[in-house]
């Protein structure tokens, strides 16, 4: 009976609740497609950094992050090849590559300078990363030969070295003994954007780094790719507690939003789009509440008269509460259905484009992907805005005195 009364009551008026489903409208779609938006900035953003730089997710020992500066031998994954394969094996993995830190001494000869880098598998690594572009600015990357070694351009330009030139490659291994291997210098590589690492960074074949620090089937990381992005959180979870049961190495399974640089700021992102989305149903319910309020001085009489005939104080707020949920409920799913056509329209026809950034002529194309997060606190926030909005003209509406309303011309 109340909703009936209610949508009888809403549609007395069509104007003025037109013009207020028309604002709870234009804010669902508003706060939807910028969800949408930074969502699919997100996404193009791990895409690209999984693809290119850090894989689905890596695995290294539980104690790596803290002490491999410090304790970097300590730290390293022992029986690697076979755990690889075992991870090859989960389900949804497509690749998996190791890698191996190392430091010490390069000498051309001549000269001699310290070198940090990695031992990496390169054919599995070009599976896992396909997307990688190698920034060789010198020479050629690392081929078939375990010989070969790329060098920071600094590095490369302090040692005096041309292509095909050998060095010499100094390291401690293991047991605290050292090691030296001569290599064939191929190439530049840069392993940072810093002038540091590019005058102190150096490439190697995973094999060959093994082999130099006397450490078989040792890894630091190992960097997986997996074929479903939506689900690499949760996969990671479950290969964490795979790993924990089959291996006595205590193990940690990283998430790219763990291995991507900068990935946290991508919540200050969302947090702004839910602040504006705020912000703009405030002013929504403003209007809800002029509805509400010019609703309440029309019906005087009629609120007199149902009070008169028996009705409580908190039939006739239920009343008014009721519809102005009926209000919002109605604005928020025609505009959550509008939003969605949107995004979806936007996404076919390839994104938003965006000027190009300093530096660049080429425009910036953000895809559009629906966040369900966003879209729930959408709707949500319409429904609350608009029983709080109507809440203030029903308190009103609910102490009218029927005998002053009944005598009103």
């Amino acid at each position: 009976m109340f909703f009936q009364i209610a949508f009888k009551n809403i549609l007395r008026n069509k104007r003025r609740t037109l013009l207020a489903e028309v604002s709870i409208i234009f804010g669902i779609v508003v706060i939807v497609f910028t969800g949408a938006l930074t969502n699919g900035m997100s996404w193009g953003w791990a895409t690209s950094q999984i693809a290119e730089k850090v894989g689905a997710m890596q695995i290294e020992h539980r104690d790596y992050e803290k002490e491999h500066l410090f304790k970097p031998l300590e730290t390293t994954l022992t029986g690697s090849s076979q755990l690889i394969e075992e991870i090859k094996e989960y389900p949804g993995v497509t690749a998996a590559f190791g890698t191996l830190e190392l430091d010490g001494m390069i000498s051309n000869g001549s000269k001699a300078t310290t070198f940090f880098g990695k031992g990496i598998q390169v054919s599995a690594m070009k599976e896992t990363l396909p997307k990688m572009e190698r920034s060789i600015s010198k020479g050629r990357p690392l081929g078939e030969s375990q010989e070969e070694i790329l060098l920071g351009p600094k590095l490369a330009e302090d040692l005096e070295l041309e292509l095909g030139d050998t060095v010499m490659v100094l390291v401690q291994t293991m047991k605290g003994g050292l090691n030296m291997s001569e290599m064939i210098f191929v190439g530049t590589q840069r392993g940072g954007d810093s002038d540091y690492e590019s005058a102190h960074y150096v490439e190697m074949h995973l094999s060959a780094a093994q082999r130099l620090m006397r450490m078989p089937e040792r890894v630091s990381q190992i960097v997986i790719g997996f074929e479903n992005f939506e689900t690499i959180k949760e996969n990671a979870d479950r290969l964490q507690e795979l790993l924990n049961t089959n291996n006595s190495v205590p193990l940690r399974v990283k998430d790219y939003t763990e291995t991507i640089p900068g990935w946290e700021f991508n919540g200050f992102i969302s947090l702004i789009g839910i602040v504006v989305g705020i912000v703009l149903f405030i002013v929504v319910g403003s209007g809800i509440a002029n509805t509400m309020f010019m609703s309440v001085m029309e019906r005087r009489k009629e609120i007199g008269t149902i009070k008169a005939i028996g009705a409580e104080q908190k039939h006739i707020k239920r009343l008014f509460i009721l519809e102005g949920f009926i209000i919002s409920l109605v604005g928020a799913i025609a505009g959550f259905i509008l939003a969605v056509f949107i995004v979806i329209a936007v996404d076919k026809m390839g994104g938003v484009s965006f000027p190009p950034p300093p530096g660049s002529s080429i425009p910036i194309t953000v895809p559009t992907k629906l966040d369900n997060g966003i879209s729930i606190f959408a709707i949500a926030l319409s429904l609350v805005v608009g029983i709080l909005a109507s809440y203030l003209p029903a308190g009103i509406s609910a102490r009218l005195d029927p005998v002053v309303t009944l005598r009103e011309e």
